[in-house]
C-alpha cells in the first residue's frame, strides 16, 4: 500500500490541494488509484467519507505523517482526531 506512484506520492504524505473550492487546504493522501487520491483532513473529510482529488490537482509537501493501523475501524474517531492534530501542528 505505500507504493509509489509517478508523482512520488505515498500514503501518509501532505499535500496542499491546487484547484477547487478546497485551495490551499492541506490534506493526508489515505490512499491511491491510478490518477485518483483519497484525502482526508479530519475535520471535514473524515475517514468515513474521504475527499477524492485527481493528482494533477494537488502538491506535495515535503511532510509525511505515519497513519494509525486502525484506518479501517474507525468508529469512535480516533483516526480522525490524529489526522487533525497532525495537520494542526504541521500548519504552525
Amino acid at each position: 500500500m505505500n507504493r509509489e506512484n509517478q508523482n512520488g506520492l505515498t500514503v501518509g504524505d501532505v499535500v496542499v490541494s491546487c484547484a477547487g473550492r478546497d485551495r490551499g487546504i492541506a490534506f493526508v493522501v489515505v490512499w491511491q488509484d491510478g490518477k485518483m487520491l483519497g484525502l482526508c483532513d479530519g475535520k471535514v473529510h473524515k475517514a468515513g467519507k474521504v475527499k477524492k482529488k485527481k493528482i494533477k490537482h494537488v502538491q506535495k509537501t515535503d511532510r509525511h505523517i505515519l497513519l494509525p493501523s486502525a484506518y479501517d475501524d474507525n468508529r469512535d474517531g480516533t483516526f480522525d482526531a490524529e489526522i487533525c492534530k497532525a495537520l494542526r501542528c504541521i500548519e504552525e
